[in-house]
């Protein structure tokens, strides 16, 4: 989709009103090329510079909903109603000071509501959270993988920009301070971690 900003809108505009007479029956490509075509219309409107903020605060969020998965706080809200900050922390035996941090971005970008100072609810962004395949791979890519890309760049420092196909010789081991070792004899040697390997691709098939 191409042309000025305003035709392009009027376009999106009356796919919108398609989608929204037969959304039970569109494909799932067929929704994400809609999405795809708003984000490339939401980038031109938007200023380079404010982008970079974006990329922020994409990040944050993630961290901040893995620590939530890790502290059971999405299977602990109710999938109707909401709950404070405070009783969330008394069932997952954490500091509502923390609850509190931790959902802050998170309700801003709406995947969590905030209906109250401290009060919380599920949308349906942050059911999809709760349990499914997609969860655990989701805590598999940010505790095996990004926890090593975010040090990408101190691995550059120490080793210089060199690419690299080897198995034991990598960002993975390097990060893991296991220089010689392969991703598997790394991750076997804490059961949590090889566990939460084999779960996340088990539940691939499903």
């Amino acid at each position: 989709m191409s042309g000025p900003i305003s035709a392009q809108a009027e376009a999106l505009v009356s796919k919108i009103k398609d989608f929204e007479t037969s959304k039970d029956n569109i494909s799932r490509a067929e929704r994400l090329r809609l999405v795809q075509s708003l984000e490339r219309l939401t980038l031109q409107l938007k200023d380079p510079k404010d982008a970079i903020f974006d990329h922020l605060t994409n990040v944050v969020s993630l961290v901040n909903l893995r620590a939530l998965l890790e502290l059971e706080v999405p299977q602990n809200i109710p999938t109707t109603g909401s709950i404070s900050a405070t009783e969330l922390a008394e069932k997952v035996k954490a500091d509502a000071s923390l609850i509190a941090r931790l959902m802050r971005i998170l309700t801003v970008t709406g995947i969590f509501a905030m209906v109250g100072p401290n009060e919380y609810a599920h949308t349906p962004y942050s059911m999809a959270y709760v349990e499914g395949h997609e969860v655990d791979f989701l805590k598999l890519c940010c505790d095996e993988i990004l926890t090593n890309t975010s040090r990408l760049p101190e691995y550059f420092r120490t080793v210089g920009g060199r690419d690299t196909t080897s198995m034991t010789e990598n960002p993975f081991s390097w990060g893991n301070g296991k220089l010689g070792s392969s991703f598997f004899e790394i991750i076997s040697q804490d059961p949590r971690r090889i566990k939460q390997f084999d779960v996340a691709m088990s539940t691939q098939d499903h």
